[in-house]
């Protein structure tokens, strides 16, 4: 959890006398003095205690206030029960008009119990730290595809993943000021996750076992978006685990496809927004085209065999078709048909024959401007030329 002044105050029970709307601040560091000006000793965002020793007149309340302003100080902290009773009037509508955070500790608690709350936050704040960094380096590895299936869900695991996996993408101006926020929304909503920036985009890798990706990538941009602004966000499908990468670069290609929809772009991006555009994206790498394949091309895979045997038919016909709309052009749309493939070799009689049938359809390459109704009878002749037997076909030696 981040520490500032509003966190560490409501922790000890503390109020804010001043500067609520600034006290969101992070706190690096807690600095105690009784010097009239300490900000030569100070770098900025420290949280400063005093009990004002120094302060005895309001010229110098004030002053103290604006420099402390002036330096970017978090807030202060002001001991009463010493020098003075309560926290000075002037110093108080000095940090106001300033909107600077000011609070009062108590004569019952002792400064050491503040730095030592502190720095216990602060130590949390370097572990999640270092968490994240370790969590960084398994997408990377997993991305750059170092790691084994097996592998990849072993280091996976500890961090509550299992079989299923998603990837949710958030695109902001800050990523690394809102991981650890990121990551108390995962923890609250009790998903297993892994929170990483990678490609400039602050992603989450959770598990994706009985919870819907888009939902909770919708919930989690809205409160991102109340604390840093303008958040798009973006999550693929479930998939198994060891297929991390895919799911990954589903995300970044639909985050890349609503970007140009000029406002029309849905709360939380998916596969469903990328349609052809997820082929221009896919030239990039190997995975990405793999992604494409699986998520547009699958049912050309079932009727693969089918679709092998049929395809030089195919390429001829719309070789054919294509060569008559391009009549009257400076170029030809493709090259003659053919014309770079050498005739395969002669092995069998048959195959002799029915290379010397005769191929009147080539007359299709002749000087026609009939335009798209040419196309079409030109494939209706072609389908019915190829369903007849050639006069020295198999077919042919059969019936003879």
């Amino acid at each position: 959890m981040e520490l500032t002044v509003e966190s560490l105050t409501a922790e000890l029970g503390l109020e804010l006398a001043s500067g609520q709307e600034s006290a969101k601040a992070h706190v690096r560091w807690v600095h105690s003095s009784e010097l009239a000006d300490p900000t030569p000793w100070l770098k900025g965002g420290e949280l400063l205690l005093t009990t004002g020793l120094q302060l005895v007149g309001p010229k110098v309340q004030r002053e103290l206030i604006e420099r402390l302003a002036d330096h970017e100080i978090a807030g202060l902290g002001f001991g009463t029960g010493f020098t003075h009773r309560r926290v000075p009037a002037a110093l108080l509508t000095a940090a106001r008009k300033r909107s600077f955070p000011v609070f009062e500790v108590p004569f019952e608690l002792p400064f050491i119990a503040i730095t030592e709350r502190a720095f216990a936050q602060l130590v949390d704040e370097r572990y999640e730290l270092l968490q994240r960094n370790m969590a960084g380096d398994v997408l990377a590895e997993a991305l750059a595809g170092h790691l084994y299936p097996e592998d990849l869900k072993a280091r996976l695991r500890p961090f509550g993943i299992g079989e299923q996996a998603a990837v949710l993408a958030f695109s902001l101006e800050e990523p690394g000021g809102a991981a650890a926020l990121l990551e108390r929304i995962l923890e609250r909503e009790q998903v297993g996750s892994l929170v990483a920036i990678r490609a400039g985009l602050l992603c989450a890798v959770i598990a994706a076992d009985d919870r819907d990706p888009i939902e909770l990538a919708g919930r989690v941009r809205r409160e991102l978006g109340a604390r840093f602004g303008a958040v798009r966000a973006a999550a693929s499908r479930g998939a198994s685990a060891h297929s991390l990468r895919l799911s990954f670069h589903e995300a970044r290609c639909a985050l890349e496809a609503v970007r140009l929809q000029n406002g029309k772009a849905p709360e939380v991006a998916s596969h469903a927004d990328l349609g052809a555009f997820q082929l221009l994206l896919s030239l990039q790498d190997d995975d990405t085209l793999s992604t494409y394949c699986r998520g547009v091309l699958g049912s050309v895979e079932l009727g693969g065999g089918r679709l092998r045997r049929g395809a030089p038919a195919v390429a001829r016909r719309v070789h054919r078709a294509q060569r008559t709309l391009g009549e009257g052009r400076e170029g030809p749309l493709l090259p003659p048909s053919h014309a770079a493939l050498p005739r395969p070799p002669r092995r069998a009689a048959d195959r002799t024959r029915l290379l010397e049938c005769p191929r009147s359809d080539r007359v299709l390459a002749g000087a026609s401007r009939q335009g798209a109704d040419t196309v079409m009878s030109a494939l209706d002749e072609d389908s019915l030329r190829e369903s007849r037997a050639c006069p020295g076909s198999v077919g042919a030696a059969a019936g003879s």
